[in-house]
Formats: C-alpha cells, structure tokens, sequence
C-alpha cells in the first residue's frame, strides 16, 4: 500500500494535511470533555434538591413519629407533618430530573463538538487521501510488472493528456506509442506515475 507520495512537496502537503486532521480530532476530543466537564457543573442544584429532599424527609418522618407520642392530638400531627415527605419526594423527584437533563445535554453537545468536525473530514479529507492511496498503489504494482504494464501507464497518459498537448504540430506521441518507442513510453508512463505523485522506477527509462 502506497501511502505518500514519492515527490517531496506533494508528500510534505500530505503529511501537513494527515496531521492537520488529526490534530483536528484531538482538539475536538479534547474539547468535548473540556465542555462535558463544564456543563455537568449544572448538575449543581440538582444535586442539592435531592440533598434537601432527602434531609426533609428524614425530618418528617422523625417529626411524625415524635408527634405521634403526644395525647390526643397525636395521630393528627403525626399525618401532617408526615405530609412532608411527599414535598420531600417531589423534591428528590425534581433533582433527578435536573440531573438527568444536565447530564444528557452535555453528553450530546459533546458528541455532537466531535462529530461536526469528524463528518467534514469524512466528506474532505478521507476521500481524497483513499483515493491517492488507491490510484498510487495500483500504479506502482503496475510499474513494477515490467514493460508492458509500463505500455499501460503509458496509454493511459495519453488518455489523460490535454487535447491541445496531443495536436502539438512536430510531436507524435501517439505515433510513438504505436511504434513502441521505449524512450517515449518511459516518458508517458512517468507523466502519468508523476500525476498520481509517484516515480518511475529507472530500470524502465531508457
């Protein structure tokens, strides 16, 4: 597999661009728990409406069964101030809620600080970089088969040249494609491996 280019200024982009990417990745990793830990700081009175709710609970029940013991007014205290442990509940019950809201927002804004990054490079970055990968390794397998392949390189340059660079008045290369001019295969063939970023091994130029 052919991952970088053989020609010095198009590999230097490549590796400029592979570890823009992923400092990409990092910086946004690194933000999301940035921002994760932020947010959940909201958790806050949440966790102090349960605290409360819990303490007010506590207080009722041990209020209720003190006034439980009292004559004659006893069991009707006890059934108000054990009122108080259904505040206390709605109390817990809101806490949690809190929480929980807290918690799912920062999870997602942080999935969400990752992934908005992560797709464009998905859509920009990736698809290019496979596909160098895909046309250079096709091509140098090729070059390295031997002459005749290097004829394909050659064709295939052709195909891919201007049509202006074809109808140059005093240049064949189609003619000297036919002919089988070794010279000028070489030359196309390394037009189309230098187009893909890639040399031409110089066992084939003549």
């Amino acid at each position: 597999m052919k991952l970088y280019a053989d020609h010095g200024a198009r590999r230097t982009a490549q590796l400029v661009a592979d570890l823009g990417a992923l400092l990409i990745i990092a910086v946004s990793v690194w933000l999301a728990m940035d921002l994760y830990d932020l947010v959940s700081k909201l958790r806050a009175p949440g966790v102090e409406l349960v605290e409360a709710g819990g303490s007010l609970r506590e207080l009722s029940a041990s209020a209720a069964a003190q006034a439980g013991r009292l004559p004659l007014v006893g069991d009707e205290l006890a059934a108000a101030l054990g009122r108080g442990s259904a505040v206390a509940d709605r109390l817990v019950d809101a806490g949690n809620k809190q929480m929980s809201a807290v918690d799912s927002t920062a999870l997602w804004l942080s999935v969400l600080l990752v992934l908005v990054p992560v797709s464009l490079l998905l859509v920009s970055w990736l698809p290019l970089r496979a596909r160098f990968v895909r046309q250079a390794t096709a091509a140098r397998r090729l070059a390295r088969l031997g002459e005749s392949h290097v004829d394909l390189l050659a064709l295939r340059a052709l195909a891919n040249l201007p049509l202006h660079t074809l109808a140059e008045p005093g240049i064949d290369l189609v003619g000297a494609w036919r002919a089988g001019d070794r010279e000028t295969m070489a030359k196309l063939a390394d037009k189309e491996l230098r187009r893909v970023g890639l040399r031409l091994a110089k066992s084939h130029v003549q």
